[in-house]
């Protein structure tokens, strides 16, 4: 007897929809404030203040995503700590100067 065509691959398309329904769903969550309008607001690059956050804001997930609501308490701490970094180096700028 021969064998059908075809009858192996409906059971391949049987996994493949149950794989489907097992993938999670992840739902978007919005935020008030993200890098790249903090960064408007800061006067330089998402990229730029990206480094600042890796280095003083540091996150225990590599691929999270940094993002702020309105009345957030890290919100008022970040833009502080951005402040104070602007400080300092424009301070050191004025030191290099008065060297010369």
């Amino acid at each position: 007897m021969a064998k059908k065509k075809g009858s192996g691959k409906k059971s391949k398309k049987a996994k493949s929809t149950d794989d489907k329904t097992k993938t999670k769903k992840v739902e978007k969550v919005t935020y008030d404030f993200n890098t790249s309008s903090l960064a408007e607001e800061f006067g330089t690059t998402p990229r730029q203040l990206r480094m600042f956050l890796r280095r003083d804001f540091p996150q225990d997930d590599k691929f999270a995503r940094y993002g702020w609501n309105e009345g957030d308490p890290e919100l008022d701490k970040v833009r502080e700590a951005w402040a104070n970094r602007k400080t300092k180096s424009s301070k050191s700028d004025d030191e290099d100067e008065d060297d010369e």
